[in-house]
């Protein structure tokens, strides 16, 4: 290789080494300043769009050198097993795309894997040679993380103004990801930085200096978010290193006091992290209020996690594969436990478990936690080998071992968003790289033939992952741009426009089809009105109506096991029906039962059938639907609400009594619930018992008219003029023109029956 083509190599390396850096500098701040890109979308567009220009830079130096580094490396082969594992499982179990790419930036698919592979496979080839890079990309995240903290911290004090435009909307909110990713990466930062100042890179005032601020902000940012299970995890990393430290064979020398002074500032942050773990509250109650922050952070636990895991399970090779990669909504849906349902959260849908290897575990099978469980052997091989290093070198690879250790605790317990995940395997690939690889030439003998053909594959499987979480990424984010922007404008045309957009660029996403399907009814409802007879605005209408139906059928045909999708095609003929056209309600009723099989526990698709079949007048499907709603959820008012509807219509007055007060008791804020218990008592005769719930239908909403007029005739009834007066009275303010209300005002103040002769029956709002 000449001096020509030696520069392009090393240009080349350099550039691919940048990006890693560039990586770990931005990963824990960058976002989308957008109020409609999620933080997880931003940082995966970043992380793809690197990865792609940093593996290219990277087979281009390769290509000039013609050789490759040697691959073997039980890291590296720890972490090519999790894309193959989910790969193997998609493909037994014949999932759709979602379980292959995600535009949400969710971890539990075979893109993300492969994505993740990347990082480290990126990161092991720039640095197996390059100590001070992999330094370098340290520093890099640590600096980036301070720039998390200190926006974090301003938004905190000044959540008015520090808003970065729009992304941090509350004070719960994170350019991290979510909360408790912000205090990962906060725990992160104060070990890294701890254990940092401990070694030999921490030299010159200005690096000891910023590594110390650096602690000291992620500590006090701990100290806000207080998360129990980070402080845990940080005590016991920092116990990890002293542990090593009072082991170590050149320490073994020194006197036990002498071992203990030159680690005092471990054993000192170590103990405060216990402190605070075991003092939670006592922590939040002695902050500023400005900074006493509530948490709700609502999944499954490790029972309900496994629970829903049982009947995968049921089928064998579930066992061993998994219902499929990112399919555990559908398993949530399907297998909740039933307890959920009698709580807050009964129409959650959870895309994961408690974590990510318990969630791996469900839909990837026994593989996923197989190849989970190599790369945590692959870790601990990589701590046992530089554990046993007497040099200062050793010291720093045995940091790398526990912080790296801690990110993979988090993916047991909790399931961090993609930033967490790429600092993970991140440092597995320099934890891979802490010795130098051998180059094989690709023009050499066999063996480097093949090494070069696994390699340029994996290159391969590398870009094609990115290239595709790009695609449907960019195209989920086009229609939450679109749905934010009809929030403003209003326009129809514009939101269509841009749905198309996101089709165009991935039209296998059921997001984006479902969105067109939205925005195709909105035109409907806009168009219908004005057709009249007009052959070219009905053509129009024709073609857009067929054009959203098509849409509707995509979205069930790119993934049939998601309630969603069925919802979003039941909805539309929902709609048709409301109009007559004919055929549209018997499809929608087939789409809500289908919904209702996708989702078994689900009480939604049930109710939402029986509005629908009200509305037809078919009484026997809707009665139907309410009593599997109410069996599925006792505890929901609108069920009993709706089927007390149908009780008064076929006239069994006992039972819609009972309904209607079960609504009222449920629902106790909502005035409809308390006005419709009203109404049905008035029919059965109870005037006085409904004038008790027409009042409390108007202390919940002071404004009813129809409980206000309700109310005044039954007080005329009962005797109660002066009452019945002042409700009419002002019921004549909300409605100065109605001229009903005017003769009933007359009516009453003459002394005449409020409604003449005539028993009034309630109007329904």
């Amino acid at each position: 290789m000449n001096t020509h083509e030696n520069a392009y190599v090393l240009f080349f390396d350099a550039f691919a080494r940048w990006c890693i850096i560039f990586i770990s500098f931005l990963i824990p701040f960058f976002v989308i300043p957008v109020s409609w890109a999620s933080a997880a979308q931003s940082k995966m567009i970043l992380i793809a769009s690197v990865l792609i220009v940093g593996t290219l830079s990277w087979v281009i130096a390769r290509c000039v050198e013609r050789a490759v580094p040697s691959l073997p490396n039980p890291i590296m082969g720890a972490a090519i097993l999790l894309p193959i594992a989910y790969t193997i499982s998609a493909l037994v179990a014949r999932s759709s795309s979602v379980s292959f790419v995600s535009g949400n930036g969710q971890l539990d698919t075979v893109a993300s894997t492969a994505i993740l592979f990347g990082i480290v496979s990126l990161a092991f080839v720039s640095f197996h040679d390059a100590k001070r890079a992999a330094r370098a990309a340290v520093f890099a995240f640590l600096i980036g993380a301070g720039v998390l903290f200190l926006i974090q911290e301003m938004h905190l004090l000044f959540p008015a103004y520090v808003t970065f435009f729009g992304t941090l909307p509350g004070n719960a909110s994170s350019l991290a990801g979510s909360w408790h990713d912000l205090a990962i990466f906060a725990g992160l930062a104060a070990i890294f930085g701890t254990l940092l100042l401990q070694t030999h890179v921490a030299r010159g005032a200005v690096i000891i200096w910023s590594l110390r601020a650096v602690v000291v902000l992620a500590l006090a940012l701990l100290l806000v978010v207080n998360f129990v299970d980070t402080w845990y995890f940080v005590s016991a990393a920092l116990a990890l290193y002293i542990i090593f430290t009072l082991l170590r064979p050149q320490t073994l020398r020194q006197r036990f006091l002498e071992r203990l002074r030159d680690i005092w500032p471990v054993l000192g942050i170590a103990l405060l992290s216990l402190g605070a773990a075991l003092a939670p509250t006592f922590i939040f109650s002695h902050l500023p209020a400005q900074l006493q922050i509530p948490q709700t952070e609502v999944r499954p636990s490790f029972e309900g996690t496994f629970a829903v895991g049982h009947p995968v399970f049921e089928k064998s090779t579930n066992f061993i594969f998994g219902s499929g990669p990112n399919t555990f909504m559908q398993q949530w849906a399907r297998f909740k436990p039933s307890g959920v349902n009698a709580t807050d959260f009964w129409n959650a849908d959870f895309t994961s478990g408690v974590g990510v290897v318990p969630t791996s575990f469900v839909t990837v099978g026994l593989l996923g936690v197989l190849a989970w469980l190599a790369i945590f052997l692959a870790i601990l091989w990589s701590g046992y080998k530089h554990v046993r290093e007497n040099s200062e070198e050793g010291g720093m690879r045995v940091t790398f071992v526990i912080v790296t250790l801690y990110l993979l605790a988090f993916h047991i317990i909790y399931v961090p968003g993609i930033a967490i995940s790429v600092m993970l395997f991140l440092l597995l690939g320099i934890l891979g790289a802490s010795k130098k690889s051998p180059s094989i030439s690709i023009l050499g003998d066999y063996w480097g033939a093949s090494q070069a053909a696994v390699a340029f594959l994996v290159v391969l499987l590398i870009l094609c992952a990115s290239l595709a979480t790009l695609r449907t990424t960019i195209s989920t984010l086009v229609v939450y741009q679109a749905a934010a922007q009809y929030r403003i404008d209003n326009d129809v045309s514009k939101a269509i426009a841009r749905v198309n957009t996101a089709i165009w660029i991935d039209g296998e996403n059921d997001v984006a089809q479902r969105a067109a399907v939205e925005v195709g009814l909105l035109q409907f409802q806009k168009l219908a009105p004005a057709v009249g007879s007009d052959t070219i605005k009905r053509d129009a209408l024709q073609a857009s109506l067929s054009e959203t139906i098509s849409h509707a059928l995509a979205a069930v045909s790119i993934d049939n096991t998601n309630y969603q999708n069925w919802f979003s095609i039941a909805g539309l003929y929902q709609s048709l029906a409301g109009v007559g056209i004919q055929g549209a309600y018997d499809q929608a009723r087939n789409a809500y039962l289908k919904a209702a099989s996708t989702t078994p526990t689900n009480p939604l698709p049930y109710i939402q059938l029986a509005q629908t079949s009200m509305v037809q007048g078919d009484a026997a499907t809707a009665l139907m639907a309410l009593n599997n709603a109410i069996a599925l959820k006792q505890n929901l008012a609108a069920p009993y609400y709706l089927r007390s509807q149908i009780d008064i219509a076929q006239g069994n007055l006992n039972q819609a009594t009972q309904d209607a007060l079960a609504a009222a008791q449920l629902a106790q804020q909502d005035p409809l619930a308390w006005y419709n218990l009203g109404a049905v008592l008035y029919a059965g005769n109870d005037p006085k018992d409904a004038a008790t719930a027409f009042e409390r239908a108007i202390s919940l909403q002071a404004d009813y008219s129809n409980a206000l007029f309700a109310l005044g005739v039954i007080y005329d009834q009962l005797g109660r003029h002066p009452e019945a007066l002042e409700m009419i009275q002002r019921l004549e303010k909300l409605n100065p023109n109605d001229a009903t209300i005017k003769q009933v005002l007359a009516n009453i103040q003459s002394g005449k029956p409020a409604m003449g002769e005539s028993k009034p029956v309630p109007k329904k709002k």
